[in-house]
């Protein structure tokens, strides 16, 4: 009986211990960043705030997660073990960048020639972009091509980079058109501003110019030892003050043994380009141009033409004269001397009829050929050559004045 007393208590403890309750394990320290107040037993988890999220004891940033065991940045993951940028992501243990730079031709342009002679002349350029690299070598192209390379003739401007540049073109024939490019070099190659052109020829020496009795005034041109103006005169007026008449009617025209003028196509818009047409009458009272000027005799016409075959223009003097713009098609001239020769035309005595706007000029001389003609100096715009005759003394030519 009591043995069977005593495996009932034993069996009843055994219930009693199979039932009691397992502890909850976790971090019970409070100053642990992982701590569980529901905690009854501590596990050995428990981290603190001096600890953080690196595994392999590498050092990284306050924002990055390091996994591989080499420095990242503020922005960057780096998970195979070698730097990344600041942007990037690096995940295979070599450097990255954040972008690609694209290298380009530079951009730039040509700068105007200036200076101009017979042998040289200055240009240059400015560069605004690099395209991204640095310039090694820049400078001015030029030759007798439409479009020259650094092939070509060149200067070298000994500072590199970008902005503006000054070249001295040297070396030049004259009277030859020649073309002018900037150029820049970096990297990606050679890069050329836009072209100009130019002639090498002596530059135009202007005078002091002059005014007529009617308040014109005038441009002036030396040219060898001559001074000319540069414009056909538009004087209504004698140097003394006396009116010369206008005359509109082509017969009263045809018919005036004394001084007039008129405009061509008795237009008034064709003065201001043109000038005056006037009869030789009108020449010879010595009083039409300026005073301390004259109407030039058929010598010194001849004296001008002279200098200008002598200095390169041998059967193109009317050429150098003429204007390089205004005349018909194939007709302009180079103006070397800026003498500004324009196509103001004629008219004729017999009918007072009006021509040759675009086509001929022709200038008056006070020398008499004849008793019914004067010599006069005839410009055309199918040819490069000039023309002097004598011509009916009634016609309605233009008139250029000579410094006496």
């Amino acid at each position: 009986m009591k043995k069977i007393l005593l495996g009932f208590i034993a069996i009843g403890l055994l219930t009693f211990v199979g039932c009691e309750k397992e502890k909850q394990k976790g971090c019970t320290e409070p100053n642990a960043i992982n701590f569980d107040s529901a905690a009854e037993e501590n596990d050995g988890s428990c981290r603190y705030e001096e600890d953080n999220n690196n595994d392999s004891n590498s050092d990284q940033d306050s924002t990055g997660t390091n996994n591989g065991g080499t420095e990242t940045d503020s922005t960057g993951i780096n998970n195979g073990g070698t730097d990344t940028d600041s942007t990037g992501t690096n995940n295979g243990g070599t450097d990255t960048d954040s972008t690609e730079i694209v290298i380009s031709l530079p951009t730039l342009t040509t700068t105007a020639v200036s200076s101009i002679t017979e042998k040289s002349a200055v240009s240059g350029g400015n560069i605004t972009n690099n395209g991204g690299a640095t310039v090694t070598s820049r400078g001015v192209c030029w030759g007798t091509s439409a479009n020259p390379t650094i092939y070509h003739n060149r200067t070298t401007n000994g500072i590199q980079g970008i902005g503006n540049f000054t070249s001295n073109l040297t070396g030049l024939s004259k009277n030859i058109t020649y073309y002018v490019r900037a150029y820049a070099i970096n990297s990606a190659g050679t890069a050329y501003g836009n072209k100009v052109s130019f002639i090498a020829k002596k530059p135009v020496e202007y005078g002091n110019g002059v005014a007529d009795i009617d308040g014109n005034s005038y441009q002036t041109v030396i040219i060898g030892n001559q001074e000319w103006m540069a414009e056909n005169l538009k004087t209504t007026k004698y140097a003394d003050g006396t009116t010369i008449p206008n005359v509109t009617d082509d017969g009263q025209w045809a018919n005036l043994s004394t001084g007039a003028w008129c405009n061509n196509d008795n237009s008034s818009s064709n003065d201001a380009t043109y000038g005056k047409l006037d009869n030789w009458y009108a020449v010879n009272t010595n009083k039409l141009c300026p005073t301390g000027w004259h109407v030039p005799t058929e010598a010194e016409w001849t004296v001008l033409t002279d200098y200008l075959a002598a200095n390169g223009h041998s059967g193109s003097e009317g050429t150098a004269l003429k204007a390089t713009s205004g005349w018909n098609s194939g007709g302009n001239g180079t103006d070397d001397y800026g003498f500004l020769g324009l196509p103001g035309g004629y008219r004729f005595y017999h009918n007072g009829y009006f021509k040759g706007i675009g086509g001929y000029c022709l200038w008056w001389s006070s020398s008499q050929d004849s008793t019914g003609n004067a010599w006069l100096l005839h410009l055309g715009s199918n040819y490069g050559h000039v023309n002097s005759y004598g011509n009916n003394k009634k016609n309605g030519y233009s008139v250029r004045c000579l410094r006496d």
